[in-house]
């Protein structure tokens, strides 16, 4: 199974956010209030990314999986190991 990015509004907080989850994953509890919440269909987002090629969808999906990641370590730097390249680091 693959990663896809979805887009997560809460019924109970109005709380908007996206995520990086495996395909097939619907709900996704709200980093706010903890309800469990489906996640919407962007026309937006959909449009867009079905217009790029293949090149750059996966761009686009490393960059999103880089800044999520970056996002959870900054919750909680114990949660996981990072390589130098997704820190921006340099040797």
């Amino acid at each position: 199974m693959g990663w896809i990015s979805r887009e997560y509004l809460c019924d109970s907080c109005g709380h908007e956010w996206a995520d990086i989850v495996r395909r097939g994953e619907e709900a996704q509890k709200c980093p706010e209030c903890g309800t469990l919440s489906n996640y919407v269909m962007s026309a937006t987002n959909v449009a867009s990314y079905s217009l790029m090629s293949k090149d750059d969808q996966a761009k686009h999906l490393r960059k999103r999986s880089r800044d999520h990641t970056k996002a959870m370590l900054k919750k909680d730097p114990t949660s996981m190991k990072m390589s130098r390249h997704v820190m921006g680091k340099k040797k």
